[in-house]
């Protein structure tokens, strides 16, 4: 991008910029604007947590500006190794969309990822309004197990209306039934057959798989990588 253009941009931005209040930094609204000498460390931190172009793109576009951002973006997620290796290519049939929930917390799935090669799983439960995940590391996939620590999120974010799952274990144990019950919850359950019914989870486990996959290959411990991810997931829900 030569200087003409670059100073183009800006011209066409030149109502939306201010400085802030500390006098050292220039903005686009809230938005800092990156020196040119620091676009190439940017835009990797936004991809750290390997999901796509188009979450990467939000992200950025959340925190900072600087000319040719999206186009910088996609070079980036395009020539990572890493994602090239870990996202299967495969054509399917895009994914229905669950229905948009009442309000917070209305409507929650749950579901594991695992086993991971610490003899863990990852016991997930994703809200279907605001799509805010939930990452607990558990060490079985029993009701005895699980239930403990439903309970202990239930008593932070309160007890959902709805929560939705497979009928795989411990989802269809009598134990599990008469927890939900007793809290006032009713279990939907997706059929294993067709996980793309509960589009909100299944987006999600694809996108937190790739993640620790990524993680294997790049000899970074799962448990940071866990992190990390969490980290950008949220900052785009």
């Amino acid at each position: 991008m030569t200087r003409k253009m670059v100073l183009r941009k800006y011209k066409q931005i030149r109502n939306e910029l201010t400085v802030s209040v500390t006098g050292d930094l220039l903005l686009r609204g809230t938005r800092l604007i990156i020196p040119s000498a620091l676009e190439d460390r940017v835009v990797p931190l936004a991809h750290e947590g390997h999901q796509g172009f188009v979450k990467t793109k939000i992200l950025l576009r959340s925190k900072v500006w600087f000319p040719n951002m999206d186009h910088k973006a996609e070079l980036v997620v395009k020539n990572c190794l890493c994602c090239q290796t870990n996202t299967p290519v495969k054509h399917i049939e895009p994914l229905r969309m669950s229905d948009l929930t009442e309000s917070p917390w209305h409507t929650v799935s749950a579901d594991f990822y695992g086993l991971l090669q610490t003899g863990e799983y990852l016991f997930v439960i994703i809200d279907e309004y605001t799509r805010y995940p939930l990452i607990k590391m558990v060490r079985s996939t029993s009701a005895n197990t699980i239930i403990p620590v439903m309970d202990n999120i239930f008593s932070m974010f309160g007890i959902p209306r709805v929560l939705k799952s497979d009928n795989g274990s411990p989802f269809n144990s009598e134990q599990f039934s008469s927890f939900l019950t007793h809290m006032g919850c009713r279990h939907r359950k997706i059929t294993t057959l067709w996980p793309q019914a509960d589009a909100t989870a299944e987006s999600f486990m694809r996108t937190l798989g790739k993640a620790t996959r990524v993680s294997a290959d790049q000899s970074v411990p799962w448990k940071q990588t866990i992190t990390t991810f969490l980290q950008k997931y949220r900052c785009q829900v």
